[in-house]
């Protein structure tokens, strides 16, 4: 019977378009999808300081309470074929059941309501039904979140989600449905003071700080806590149910560690892909990993051995090496959905992808001298795969609009590239007496000072965009910081301007930045090599500007100089530098907003 009602759901779902507020049973959606959607949602109203009130609507007994008539009409509507409808009504015409217990079985009774409790068929079913019902009352995805029977409701006023809950009770008991008054409950984010509680048909809803949703708690505070805990107590109580196997000490170690990895560690991974751990709670989940799987070993903290050891021996790693496994798995099953998919359009990242850890790295000199040490920015391990990964999908869009002369961070190209040239064309020059003027610019931070607006312009401009583009934009608008000295840090603050430093997708931002700068101050005439002209060489933020006479190299100066201002960036006239190569000893006097720079040999 379960092999005809597997077949009977393929070709169901094969007419059946469900909604997206739909993740219960659906192929390529699973409960993390819903928990991450709603994180997010209210992490985003927690950071901007705004309201998010939420209700976890809970059905009564819903499986059993599905009218026979109602299920009929809404797979016609669904636009299933009358022949399936009839196949699926030839299983429940029939339908009986009896209730067994230790002194024996009853007699048969027939069930005239509700869906097959363990059939392969009803979950589809139930799908099909919810998706009718809801239809005149359903919002886009995050607004409604539906997993089977559980449904979110979420808005930005209590009145508004308090008259979309009503509207929701009418369209599901008007069709036999009931809402559980005792289970339904009302979360708000960032709640004021006399905010009010929702009401429902002029009963009070249960109010809460945090929500078991979907096996993982949410908290209205954005707190994690109570979820590790809670991961911490799954973990044990999986570790109690195989025990027997665990404990055993016929049982191999190796045998063990594949039990444990399979039937208890999952447990106390689930939901965590979509939670930011801080170090301690990472700990706590490894620290209660230890205990298993020494308990499971028979080895105490007494026999002094390493917690290495132990891993090895029973072939498992450590739990927050997997947790970022799982995350970045995530990472992936979210990039390879379409642009519409719930995750993408929420468009953020996990916050301590985005942090940074600013540290003092001595240079040279009095180590007793602020200036002598420059900082650099830590990124976490996540982060900078995510930003890899990003920055192998902007690449390709980006390098054949680059100009020839840039060879920062490009492939096949580097430091040497732009030296020979730059020594070709001043040796070609000296042979035939034909004078090369040079500035050597410099530009102030160049990396710290990209202004993030322009540089999204420009990413639209090189064919960033859609999904890619929202996701670099992630990155960048919850980057934040803190500065560590010693044992000593800083209140997070956050970053509005410039690159992330560490991250791998920096370097392809700002050469695409450069070159906009560049190709906005071309039609310059520079000097001519062979049967070309090259009127400038750019490694990065590293510019070496060429012309024959000391009019046109100022003319060209001038140009970039405004380009630069133009697009929030600055040419350093202290290390900005001028040079002449010349069979005469000319002078060549270049200015940069009234300052002369200096002239090299």
């Amino acid at each position: 019977m379960k092999l005809w009602e597997r077949v009977v759901e393929a070709r169901l779902r094969k007419v059946v378009d469900i909604c997206e507020q739909q993740y219960g049973f659906m192929p390529r959606k699973s409960t993390t999808d819903a928990i991450f959607a709603l994180r997010i949602l209210m992490e985003k109203y927690r950071d901007g300081q705004r309201e998010l009130h939420s209700v976890f609507v809970d059905l009564e007994k819903v499986y059993d309470r599905v009218p026979r008539e109602e299920l009929w009409y809404c797979m016609r509507k669904s636009g299933v074929a009358e022949k399936y409808v009839r196949v699926v009504q030839d299983m429940y015409e029939r339908s009986r059941t009896v209730v067994r217990c230790a002194v024996g079985q009853t007699e048969e009774l027939k069930v005239e309501v509700g869906l097959h409790q363990g059939s392969a068929l009803s979950p589809f079913l139930f799908a099909i039904v919810m998706d009718q019902l809801s239809e005149e009352v359903r919002q886009e995805s995050p607004w409604t979140m539906m997993f089977a029977d559980d449904i979110v409701i979420c808005s930005e006023s209590r009145e508004q989600v308090e008259e979309n809950l009503e509207r929701w009770r009418f369209a599901l008991e008007r069709r036999g449905m009931k809402v559980s008054r005792s289970k339904t409950e009302y979360m708000c984010v960032n709640e004021r003071e006399g905010s009010g509680t929702v009401r429902l048909q002029g009963e009070e809803v249960k109010k809460v700080q945090e929500f078991k949703y979907l096996g993982s708690i949410v908290q209205s505070n954005g707190e994690c806590a109570k979820e590790v805990k809670k991961r911490v107590q799954a973990g044990w109580n999986g570790w109690r149910k195989v025990s027997g196997v665990l404990c055993d000490q016929k049982i191999s170690a190796r045998i063990k560690g594949k039990v444990y990895r399979r039937m208890v560690r999952p447990a106390m991974l689930y939901g965590l892909e979509t939670v930011s751990l801080r170090k301690r709670q990472e700990s706590e989940l490894e620290v209660a990993e230890l205990k298993m799987l020494r308990f499971s070993l028979g080895v105490t903290r007494l026999d002094r051995i390493r917690n290495e050891y132990i891993r090895g021996t029973a072939h498992v790693g450590r739990l927050g090496d997997k947790d970022r496994e799982a995350r970045l798995r995530w990472f992936g099953h979210v990039q390879r959905r379409e642009s519409e998919y719930t995750a993408w359009r929420s468009g953020t990242v996990p916050l301590d992808w985005a942090t940074g850890v600013v540290v003092p790295l001595f240079k040279k000199g009095d180590r007793r001298v602020c200036s002598n040490y420059r900082g650099i920015t830590l990124l976490s391990l996540p982060g900078k795969v995510y930003s890899r990964v990003l920055e192998r999908r902007v690449r390709p869009l980006v390098e054949p609009r680059i100009q020839e002369e840039q060879c920062g961070f490009r492939p096949s190209r580097g430091t040497l590239d732009q030296l020979y040239t730059l020594h070709r064309v001043l040796e070609g020059s000296w042979e035939f007496a034909q004078p090369v003027h040079m500035c050597f610019v410099d530009l102030e931070k160049a990396f710290d000072r990209v202004p993030r607006g322009i540089l999204w312009e420009v990413l639209w401009e090189y064919g960033v965009h859609g999904p890619l583009l929202r996701a670099v934009r992630s990155l960048y608008n919850r980057s934040r910081s803190l500065v560590r000295i010693a044992s000593c840090k800083s209140d997070l603050f956050p970053v509005h301007v410039g690159l992330r430093q560490g991250c791998p997708l920096s370097p392809v931002l700002f050469i695409v930045f450069m070159d906009r700068i560049s190709r906005r101050s071309q039609g310059l005439v520079g000097v001519r090599f062979g049967d070309h002209r090259i009127s400038s060489l750019i490694f990065a933020d590293d510019v070496v500007l060429l012309a024959s006479s000391g009019l046109d190299l100022q003319h060209a100066l001038g140009r970039f100089a405004a380009e630069c201002e133009a697009a929030g960036m600055r040419v350093s006239t202290s290390k900005s530098e001028a040079m002449v190569l010349d069979r005469k000893k000319v002078a060549c006097t270049l200015q940069v907003g009234g300052e002369v720079l200096p002239q090299v040999e």
